[in-house]
């Protein structure tokens, strides 16, 4: 009987043995993982919801139309404060509301709201021009310098006067696009030049100028103005035009070359000449003109406060101090608020100083205002297909909650790693 030994151990038997044959074992099969436990189909991770509201709106390189309503609805509140400003005023001075008394608070209101349409207008644009009330005092001087010429009607000195204002505004619209530079430091630079050149040319001395008997014209005039305002507000409504007048705002690097140059230039042309427009307006009602000096400047009492009404009326109107976003008539409605305002502070007795800090007070609050239409006024965006498990930044926090992977999915991703 052969013996059968395994490897390392014989067995002894004591008969004479033959060879032993050493026969081979199969090698073990190799060890192997336990295969993980059955388990069901994990269910596909919920993808975060669009986001909505404020949230979703486009980017700032591809302007859509904007929501206008949120524009109507501040204009609404405007009306409603307005009313709630001038009852009061016709409590206490009935007479201010009726025959030459109203007429002249027309006339003396119709210059304020045709400087803050030029402010309205370059600020649209995202070229804020700061030098509207230097603009309304030089026009107004060179308007009573052109006309002291025999040889000129008040009609030829007038349009001279508002052309010389069109090539300041053609001027600090080439520079600004030239240099890429932000619209109220060039108008800034202009305004303090205007101020050192205006008495230089024209002299420095007070100066008859034409006059007129404007208060029988007190209503049409102020209805111009209003429609000059209103009408440059529904222009900007227009998508092309819209379109247009927000490619300049700036977006990124403010350095870089955008696009709508022709749109600055334009808009501050045109917010050169209504700020002239004033200006000879200013003079035809007083009869006299000086050119503004150092003293009345672009900072100073007259054309620093002209010009910070104007700023006021213009962002508590609802329009946007970063450009582009704005209403129909914010501006009207936000001048007649001030000057109400104003007008019953100083029937009230109230000292001058705080009287004189309504512009400030008017501007902190267009500041919020515009804040709100800048949330609120954005295009809505397109809803896009998001990635399975994406999270966008605006996500919130439940959705967050709901796509971090459960037991299962962690067994199962440990299993794929062994």
């Amino acid at each position: 009987m052969a013996a059968v030994s395994s490897p390392g151990r014989a067995m002894n038997t004591g008969e004479p043995s033959e060879p032993a044959t050493e026969v081979a074992e199969p090698p073990a099969p190799a060890a192997t993982a336990p295969a993980p436990p059955a388990l069901s189909t994990p269910a596909p991770a919920p993808t975060a919801p669009a986001p909505t509201g404020p949230a979703a709106s486009v980017p700032a390189d591809k302007p859509g139309r904007d929501r206008i309503a949120v524009h109507l609805m501040w204009e609404a509140v405007l009306v409603v404060a307005v009313l709630a400003v001038s009852v009061p005023v016709y409590l206490t001075s009935p007479a201010l509301f009726s025959g030459t008394a109203l007429r002249t608070l027309l006339l003396q209101i119709t210059p304020a709201l045709l400087l803050a349409t030029a402010f309205a207008v370059s600020l649209r644009v995202g070229a804020a021009n700061l030098a509207i009330g230097v603009i309304l005092g030089a026009t107004g001087a060179g308007f009573a310098w052109f006309a002291a010429d025999p040889a000129r009607s008040p009609l030829e000195a007038g349009l001279l006067a508002l052309g010389v204002a069109v090539a300041a505004g053609l001027l600090v619209g080439l520079v600004v696009v030239t240099l890429r530079a932000p619209g109220w430091a060039v108008s800034l630079a202009a305004g303090s030049a205007l101020v050192v050149l205006t008495p230089v040319v024209v002299g420095s001395a007070p100066r008859p100028a034409p006059s007129a008997d404007l208060v029988p014209s007190a209503w049409w005039l102020f209805g111009t103005a209003v429609a000059i305002s209103v009408g440059l507000g529904m222009l900007a409504l227009e998508p092309s035009i819209r379109a247009g007048v927000g490619q300049y705002r700036p977006d990124g690097d403010p350095a870089a070359l955008r696009p709508g140059r022709v749109m600055v230039v334009v808009s501050l042309c045109v917010s050169c000449l209504v700020a002239g427009l004033a200006g000879v307006l200013s003079v035809l009602r007083s009869g006299f003109a000086s050119a503004p000096d150092a003293a009345s400047g672009v900072l100073g009492p007259a054309g620093g406060s002209l010009t910070l009404a104007a700023i006021a009326a213009v962002l508590l109107g609802g329009t946007s101090v970063h450009g582009r976003r704005g209403g129909v008539a914010g501006t009207v409605l936000a001048v007649l608020l001030l000057q109400m305002l104003d007008l019953l502070l100083r029937l009230r007795g109230t000292p001058g100083w705080a009287v004189s800090l309504i512009p400030a007070a008017g501007v902190l609050a267009g500041l919020v205002v515009s804040h709100v239409v800048e949330r609120r006024g954005r295009p809505r965006a397109v809803a896009e297909p998001a990635a399975a498990g994406a999270v966008s930044e605006e996500s919130p926090a439940w959705a967050e909650q709901l796509l971090r992977p459960g037991p299962q999915e962690l067994v199962r991703r440990r299993g794929e790693v062994t």
